[in-house]
C-alpha cells in the first residue's frame, strides 16, 4: 500500500517501475521539464511504502522524457532510459539509491535514420558478475533497419549486441 505523501505537484503520467533488492520502488513520470524519477521506501514493520524523494529534469541532471527504469544490482544504481525524437536527448542516466546523479551515457543508435528510434523499456541482467543493460527501441517509420530493436549494453554504455526485427517480424542479431 502506498501512503498519500508524494511530491508537491503529484505523480504525473507514470511510465515505468522497478524495485531494488530491498523492496524499494522506483518509477518515472513522463515529460520534458517535468520528467521525474521517484523513490518509495518499503517499511517492513508497517508493510507500507513511504515517499523518499524525487528528482526532476534539469540541464545537468537530465531526465528529459524518461520512459524506462531498471535497477542494476551489481553497481547498486537505478538506470533511466530517456529520449524523444531528437537524437541528442537519447541517453541512460545513472542514480544511486539516495537519488544522487552518477552520470549518463548516450543510447542513440547510429544506424537509425534521422530521428526515428526512441528508447523505451530498459532492463538489466547479471551475466558472470557483470551487468548487461537491454534497451528496447521503438521506431515509427518503415525503413527495415528501424522497425525496432533491442540493444545490449555494458553497464558503462558500451554497445555489445543489437537485435532487430526483420521483414517477417523475427529478431536477428546484427
Amino acid at each position: 500500500i502506498l501512503d498519500a505523501k508524494y511530491s508537491p505537484s503529484g505523480c504525473y503520467r507514470p511510465r515505468a517501475v522497478t524495485a531494488d533488492d530491498s523492496g524499494n520502488v522506483y518509477f518515472t513520470t513522463y515529460g520534458s521539464s517535468n520528467g521525474r524519477l521517484y523513490k518509495y521506501i518499503y517499511n517492513q514493520t508497517n508493510d507500507v511504502y513511504t515517499f523518499a524523494w524525487y528528482r526532476q529534469h534539469s540541464d545537468n541532471q537530465t531526465l528529459y522524457y524518461p520512459v524506462g527504469v531498471a535497477y542494476d544490482p551489481v553497481n547498486d544504481e537505478v538506470l533511466v532510459s530517456a529520449g524523444y525524437d531528437n537524437l541528442s536527448y537519447m541517453y541512460v542516466s545513472r542514480w544511486d539509491p539516495d537519488g544522487n546523479y552518477q552520470g549518463k551515457w548516450a543510447s542513440k543508435i547510429p544506424t537509425c535514420a534521422s530521428n526515428y528510434c526512441r528508447p523505451m523499456g530498459i532492463d538489466t541482467a547479471v551475466v558472470s558478475g557483470s551487468t548487461h543493460v537491454f534497451i528496447a527501441y521503438y521506431s515509427f517509420n518503415n525503413i527495415l533497419a528501424n522497425r525496432g530493436r533491442i540493444v545490449e549494453y555494458s553497464s558503462s554504455g558500451t554497445s555489445l549486441n543489437s537485435y532487430y526485427a526483420d521483414s517477417l517480424g523475427a529478431y536477428a542479431e546484427s
